[in-house]
C-alpha cells in the first residue's frame, strides 16, 4: 500500500499540471501515477522493514495521504453517455493489459521485487484512467480521496491473515480479517462524518 497509494497522489497532481486536453491528461496521469509507483518501490526496497516496522510506515502513508487529500469531493456526477462494443472492447483490453504487464513483470522480477510489484493497482489504475477520458478529471477526485484511508483496511486485512491462517485455518482466519476491515472502514466512516456544530 505504501507504494500503491503515490500512484493515486501522482495521478491527482498529473491532472492538476495538465488539466487538458483531455487526452493529454489522462497520459500524463498515467505516466506520473506509474512513475510514483516505479519511485516508491525503489525507495521501499531500499528500506529494512520488518513485521514491527512495516505497519507502522502504512499507518504514516495512508494517514498522512488521507490528510493531504481530505478537501476533495467525495463524490462525483457521471453523465449517462451512449456505450458500444469498441468502447467497451477497449475498457476490457486496457485492464487486460494492464494485469498481464504487471504479473508478468512481477514474475520475473523474483519474490522480493514481486512483492513490491504486486502492489500496484492493476484495476484501480486503468478505471481511472478510463472514467478520466470519458467523463473528465472530476470523476477521479472521489477515487484519490477515498483510497488512502481505504488501503489501511488492506493492510490490516493482510496483517490478520499473517498472524492467524496456521492457528485458526483459512475459514476463520478470513471471517476474522474481512470482520477487523470492516470494523476499521466503519470506524472511518463514522469519524469522516460531518459533525452539526450546536449553538451555545
Amino acid at each position: 500500500m505504501c507504494a500503491t497509494v503515490p500512484v493515486y497522489l501522482g495521478y491527482l497532481a498529473a491532472t492538476r499540471l495538465v488539466p487538458a486536453p483531455r487526452a493529454a491528461s489522462v497520459a500524463a496521469g498515467a505516466t506520473l501515477g506509474v512513475a510514483a509507483f516505479v519511485a516508491a518501490t525503489l525507495l521501499l526496497s531500499a528500506l529494512p522493514l520488518g513485521p514491527l516496522t512495516v505497519v507502522p510506515l502504512a499507518a504514516v502513508v495512508c494517514g498522512a495521504a488521507a490528510f493531504f487529500v481530505r478537501d476533495l469531493p467525495d463524490t462525483a456526477v457521471l453523465r449517462r453517455a451512449p456505450v458500444s462494443l469498441p468502447l467497451l472492447g477497449a475498457r476490457v483490453g486496457v485492464s487486460a493489459l494492464t494485469v498481464l504487464a504487471v504479473t508478468s513483470a512481477a514474475h520475473l522480477l523474483g519474490p522480493k521485487w514481486s512483492g513490491l510489484v504486486v502492489g500496484f493497482p492493476v484495476n484501480s489504475m486503468p478505471v481511472m484512467a478510463l472514467l478520466h477520458a470519458r467523463y473528465g478529471a472530476q470523476v477521479v477526485l472521489p477515487f484519490v480521496r477515498i483510497f488512502p484511508a481505504g488501503a489501511f483496511g488492506i493492510c490490516l486485512f493482510n496483517l490478520v491473515a499473517a498472524r492467524a491462517l496456521e492457528r485458526l485455518g483459512l475459514p476463520a482466519t478470513i471471517a476474522l480479517a474481512y470482520g477487523v476491515d470492516l470494523v476499521y472502514l466503519a470506524t472511518v466512516a463514522w469519524l469522516s462524518r460531518p459533525r452539526e456544530v450546536t449553538a451555545c
